[in-house]
């Protein structure tokens, strides 16, 4: 078993610029039998940490499925990001973790809802879905201000090829894009409000930033979307991971330990959650 206050060594195998401030990390623990015993479910997240710069937590963007390695993606936005951004392939990274509660099963028509680096725990969720064929079907809603700010744009193309249904927009309008131009609550009204679906059957997923969650929540209600189909991811609010500092306390839950994704109908009522 994994001891989560343990921390164990793990290797940079690859690394990749997802966009001017996102780069990927694919690790793979030093040790074999930790590598092998490494299992987490799409949604949870994993403390990385350096020595001298702390350790901080990063959602995972690997499949459950790809054991001979794990991923993160990273944004550049302080002292810790800024060293993992000057990391090479070959140095090794504190990792602590599996931690806390991942999205549901696709068991039916499942809408992901992604602002920005929202997408980084998706990733994981579709490549499981696409490795395993699941029974349902996923579609992803996706928004950015420029095309810039899009991640994992180079697998889109794979992910449609099995099976995702896919829709972008952008804040702002390029020269090259086709696409619709406008906010992601503008996005969710235009394709949901004109699909062939049941809204009391489906479930919608939101992760991105905090200041769109209301507005994405209006236009799921509008949709006739119900509370208990409605997920939210609010990794944001996390530090240590496993329930100690209570940085990420909302009223009587952990994020990092009752969540980070949470069901609509059981958090609404605490003030401030969003």
């Amino acid at each position: 078993m994994i001891n989560s206050y343990q921390p164990q060594l793990a290797k940079i195998i690859k690394i990749k610029n997802e966009n001017p401030i996102i780069k990927s990390f694919d690790l793979k623990f030093v040790q074999p039998k930790m590598q092998h015993d490494f299992g987490f479910i799409p949604g949870q997240f994993i403390e990385v940490g350096i020595a001298g710069f702390g350790e901080a937590p990063f959602a995972l963007c690997s499949s459950p499925t790809e054991k001979n390695y794990f991923s993160i993606a990273v944004q550049r936005i302080g002292p810790l990001t800024e060293r993992l951004h000057r990391c090479k392939a070959g140095e090794t990274l504190w990792i602590r973790g599996p931690f806390g509660r991942g999205f549901p099963e696709i068991k039916e028509k499942v809408i992901l809802i992604a602002g920005g680096s929202g997408l980084i725990p998706f990733s994981s969720l579709i490549k499981q879905h696409l490795a395993e064929k699941t029974a349902g079907q996923l579609m992803l809603l996706c928004g950015g201000r420029q095309k810039n700010d899009l991640i994992f744009s180079q697998r889109f193309s794979v992910w449609q090829r099995g099976g995702l249904k896919l829709h972008l927009i952008l804040e702002k309008k390029e020269k090259d894009w086709t696409g619709p131009v406008g906010l992601l609550p503008d996005l969710v009204s235009q394709v949901l409000g004109g699909a062939d679906y049941e809204a009391k059957l489906t479930k919608a997923i939101i992760c991105g930033p905090a200041q769109m969650y209301q507005s994405i929540l209006r236009s799921l209600f509008n949709l006739g979307f119900k509370d208990e189909n409605i997920y939210l991811s609010l990794e944001r609010r996390m530090h240590c991971g496993i329930g100690i500092c209570q940085h990420c306390a909302i009223g009587s839950k952990y994020i990092c330990k009752d969540g980070p994704v949470f069901v609509w109908s059981e958090i609404k009522d605490i003030a401030g959650v969003i």
